[in-house]
């Protein structure tokens, strides 16, 4: 196939995109067909294929084509997700431009669904060799080489999609770190194109649209606005007030997940959580070795509550659980709970602060006490309403920063 065959349109950016083809204006083998295709998909029955606009005009986002990857239907279910290499190796056929540790990407994407109450997800998967040393008997992981270090640093963005409507969605993620650490914490550089990946997928059996993919390198000195160069950091916290989107953060399900909207008070993005079992929905992320043992703690935050009409206050707390497994292979639930108040429903942005509180120092050495699995800071409401919503704008610690060891290489 000629070299031009993998060029954009000339509307695609292609001076600013590093992505190649995002715009899906290509053959069936050179999209998606193939494992070989530049979008290719993954899952149980994955079904896929191009959408015409002349067809079809409300299902393509510019340009004439777009990628339409197939949900449940009554005949049979689909459960589709698709991937980009991004590997340090890709070359021109993939990308215009290497993508390397410590790049700051801006991805951006039009996405649109059938169904409601789905969420679109990007994120990111990285393989190395190296994982199967022992990995596979730690978490019992049938694919070790693929595992990701719990901490969601491989998360690039969770939104909340309308049927039938194009959402345009950009998020900012920062590559390598602990997006590519080992069970242990060993950081591992991708070998070849197809070792990391940049990954798209709807929640729940949705047939879903997807067009206009860019992905925008960003370095000191351009003109495209992103928050820093590194990765924001306070306290124990790493991305504190969600400038990189969904990266080091998570809430339970994955089908559940919160999103993130623009506030029109605050003018940025705030995490919005709601919907089914709101109750049980705990916003974590996990600080395992971002800690200080015995370290003194304090945290300000800023919450806005919506209980759906409803009078009486619900029951917030803010605590870290740290999971210790032992030399019995049991494992041991530590908890703190520097946060437990009562907060009323109001339109407007509330500041509070945790008590101070250390590092679980009445431990003492806790790490000798057996393998640290997670350490999570924790955000919940247990008699949050069925129908609220409450929103949380990020967190600022009020100690002064500690360092922790580092324990990569």
């Amino acid at each position: 196939m000629p070299d031009n065959a993998y060029g954009d349109s000339a509307s695609f950016e292609p001076h600013n995109n590093i992505m190649r083809k995002g715009d899906m204006e290509g053959s069936e083998s050179l999209i998606y067909s193939s494992p070989s295709s530049l979008f290719y998909g993954r899952g149980k029955n994955c079904k896929m294929s191009m959408v015409d606009a002349y067809e079809h005009p409300s299902r393509v986002k510019g340009g004439q084509k777009s990628l339409q990857i197939m949900g449940q239907t009554k005949q049979k279910a689909y459960n589709c997700w698709i991937k980009r290499d991004l590997g340090p190796s890709c070359n021109g056929r993939m990308l215009h431009n290497a993508v390397n540790k410590g790049d700051i990407l801006v991805i951006e994407a039009q996405v649109m669904t059938e169904m409601t109450g789905k969420i679109f997800q990007m994120y990111t998967g990285h393989y190395h060799t190296a994982k199967l040393s022992d990995t596979c008997t730690n978490i019992n992981a049938p694919s070790c080489p693929w595992y990701q270090a719990p901490n969601d640093a491989n998360m690039v963005s969770r939104v909340a999609l309308t049927p039938y409507e194009w959402k345009f969605v950009r998020a900012v993620h920062k590559v390598g770190g602990p997006e590519w650490f080992d069970y242990a914490g060993l950081e591992l550089e991708p070998e070849k194109c197809n070792h990391y990946q940049l990954r798209f997928r709807v929640t729940g059996g949705a047939t879903w649209w997807i067009d206009n993919v860019r992905v925008k390198k960003i370095t000191p000195g351009s003109n495209v606005e992103v928050p820093m160069y590194t990765t924001p950091k306070s306290g124990f916290l790493h991305n504190p007030i969600f400038e990189y989107g969904f990266q080091h953060w998570k809430v339970g399900n994955i089908n559940e997940a919160p999103v993130l909207e623009k506030d029109p008070i605050l003018n940025r993005d705030v995490m919005v959580i709601t919907g089914p079992a709101i109750r049980d929905k705990r916003l974590i992320q996990n600080i395992d070795h971002q800690e200080i043992q015995g370290g003194l703690y304090k945290y300000k935050f800023w919450l806005r509550v919506d209980l759906a009409g409803r009078t009486r206050p619900v029951q917030f707390h803010v605590g870290v659980r740290m999971g210790i497994r032992d030399d019995q292979g049991v494992l041991q639930i530590y908890n703190q709970y520097p946060f437990n108040l009562a907060i009323d429903s109001s339109p407007d942005w509330q500041e509070f602060e945790t008590n101070t509180f250390s590092m679980f120092e009445e431990l003492g050495d806790y790490r000798a006490l057996g393998d640290v699995e997670y350490i999570h800071f924790q955000m919940w409401s247990t008699t949050m309403v069925a129908d609220g919503e409450w929103r949380v704008a990020g967190f600022e610690s009020v100690t002064p920063d500690l360092e922790p060891t580092t324990f990569t290489q």
